[in-house]
């Protein structure tokens, strides 16, 4: 299905030049997408995008405040109320070939599959990934998949991001797709992540809950309460596009996807610095997070905002600094921590366990896979034997 986008002008663009407003307006969420997918972002734009559209007058179609079509310049205004479409060609379907390459299968029947994504790898063929796929080695090693999403991303119903592994749901009719599809969307998924960070303790949430100054994001941004049933911290704000960095996503949006996070402590790590470089505490965390929602980089988005990056995540962290700062750890062995924080090939994040419905048996599924290596030692040396406190609290 083609993907549409329609806006009307409105209040504070109207002063703006066509295609600078045209971009704001997509940039900030305005207007109306038709034909995305399950929590597909938006296709971005860029300056030089839409003066080409506006040159042509092919893709994107301007109507009067009267509904009257009329051609308009990318250096003029728009009046208030003119209607602006614009009509997003699908990309050309690209001939996908079977790589045998190994695939850890937890589970498999004649309607889904339950797999492991590797770290280092996307799930499908896109603008920006022309190379091997988690789709290229589904196709040599399940029979059939779904047709739903198309040529490009057959039997994919939800997705990671490239460099964070774990447990996905693979669909292998489209009655399946559209069962496993409808589960998404009310939110009827267990999804539990672990996460390797630095920085805020989420112990000190119960301060920063009541007192939201504190917090590294604007007040208004993010909401926290503790959740006694789950023994977590419960945290919901919006995600959207980043206004000023496309590639990123951002709680301080105007308007976005209601997001949902859960939040706990299953062990912690505290190091002294004390030499001419830095001094004082670091403690690293080794968190799991359970999501009510699924929006693009939820759990990265959630944690920077709270003041605790990941490990080896070069776009929310600053992952140079952490590494620099443990150098100067004096009582720490480097040959244990620095070395496979080195090796981490990205953000470290895992899909841990995934649990849900059969579409068909309605059996309740529930699947849990172990972090690759070296996250899996890091968790280890970050949160030792003892997971919880002797009070029985999660620490």
């Amino acid at each position: 299905m083609m993907k549409s986008w329609r806006w009307l002008v409105e209040a504070g663009f109207e002063s703006l030049r066509a295609d600078k407003a045209i971009v704001e307006a997509v940039n900030q969420g305005k207007g109306q997408w038709t034909g995305l997918e399950l929590d597909e972002p938006p296709p971005e734009l860029s300056r030089s995008q839409v003066q080409a559209l506006i040159k042509e007058q092919i893709q994107l179609k301007s109507f009067s405040p009267v509904g009257l079509p009329f051609a308009i310049k990318a250096s003029e205004s728009l009046p208030l109320g003119t209607c602006i479409q614009i009509a997003f060609s699908n990309p050309e379907p690209l001939a996908l070939v079977p790589v045998d390459l190994p695939l850890e299968i937890l589970f498999e029947d004649e309607h889904l599959a339950v797999i492991v994504k590797p770290q280092q790898m996307s799930v499908h063929p896109s603008d920006t990934e022309s190379g091997v796929t988690l789709v290229h080695v589904l196709l040599s090693k399940l029979k059939k998949l779904s047709g739903i999403g198309g040529v490009q991303r057959p039997g994919i119903v939800h997705r990671l991001d490239k460099n964070t592994s774990g447990v996905m749901v693979i669909s292998k009719s489209d009655k399946a797709h559209q069962g496993l599809t409808e589960l998404f969307s009310r939110h009827d998924i267990e999804r539990r992540y672990h996460a390797l960070c630095y920085g805020t303790t989420l112990s000190s949430l119960a301060t920063l809950s009541t007192n939201p100054s504190q917090l590294p994001s604007k007040p208004n941004d993010l909401s926290i309460q503790f959740d006694k049933e789950s023994a977590s911290y419960r945290v919901e704000s919006l995600i959207g596009r980043h206004l000023t960095s496309r590639q990123e996503m951002s709680v301080h949006v105007k308007a976005g996807k209601k997001a949902i996070s859960y939040f706990k402590t299953l062990g912690s790590l505290d190091l002294t610095l004390d030499n001419h470089r830095s001094s004082g505490q670091l403690r690293l965390s080794l968190i799991e997070a359970k999501l009510e929602t699924g929006r693009t980089h939820q759990v990265r988005v959630h944690l920077t905002s709270l003041g605790c990056p990941l490990l080896g995540d070069t776009t929310y962290g600053n992952n140079n600094r952490l590494i620099a700062r443990l150098r100067a750890v004096e009582n720490l062995q480097p040959t244990q921590l620095l070395p496979l924080i080195e090796q981490l090939p990205g953000q470290a994040l895992h899909a841990h366990t995934l649990g849900f419905k059969h579409p068909f048996s309605q059996e309740w599924l529930k699947f849990e896979a172990p972090a690759p290596e070296p996250f899996l030692q890091l968790s280890r040396i970050i949160a030792g034997k003892n997971l919880v406190d002797k009070s029985g609290d999660v620490t």
